[in-house]
Parts: structure tokens; sequence; C-alpha cells
């Protein structure tokens, strides 16, 4: 006798979480960044994590911002596919990276 009932159902690994989670949040990016195109956006994250925030300044002076699932270089990669040129500001103890559109 087994103390133990073997389950039919197996949760979902974390990395086939993500998979299934990356057409979203390319369609999020996508969306944010096509509304406002010529804004200058940041990114920023922590060293490690999966997540990260894209901002754009609003029009009352405050800022439009989403999470998204992906690592800052992550995020940099696919803002350059936009055509987005990403750097470090000229702040040498900024830790995001600020893009703006290449013309």
């Amino acid at each position: 006798m087994s103390w133990f009932k073997k389950s039919s159902t197996m949760a979902t690994p974390p990395d086939e979480l993500l998979s299934k989670q990356e057409p979203q949040n390319q369609e999020s990016l996508q969306t944010f960044v096509a509304q406002k195109p010529l804004a200058m956006y940041t990114i920023d994250g922590q060293k490690g994590s999966d997540e990260s925030l894209i901002c754009r300044s609003n029009e009352t002076g405050g800022q439009s911002c989403i999470k998204l699932g992906f690592n800052c270089v992550e995020l940099f990669k696919k803002m350059q596919k936009f055509d987005y040129f990403c750097s470090l500001p000229d702040n040498v103890n900024a830790t995001y990276f600020e893009c703006r559109k290449i013309q």
C-alpha cells in the first residue's frame, strides 16, 4: 500500500511558463512603443532579474511605464530590433539604458 497517490497532473516547469509569456511580452512591448515611437525610452531592471521596466515621459511631466518579463539585456536587444539606439546615459552612476528611435 502506498501512502502517496500519484497525481495525473504535473506542474508546468518555469521555463515553459516563460516561453508561453514571451509572445504576450513581445506584443505588449510593440503596442507600448508604437503609441509614441519618437519618445525617448528608459529600460531599468535588477541584475539577474527576469523582469524589467520600460518607461517614457508623458504629457503631464510624469512617466508611463510597463513591466515586462524580459531581463534588461533582452529588452535592450528587442528595442534595437525596433530600430532604436540604446546606450547608457551620460550619468556615470546610472543603472538604466536610454533608447531613441533611429531616424
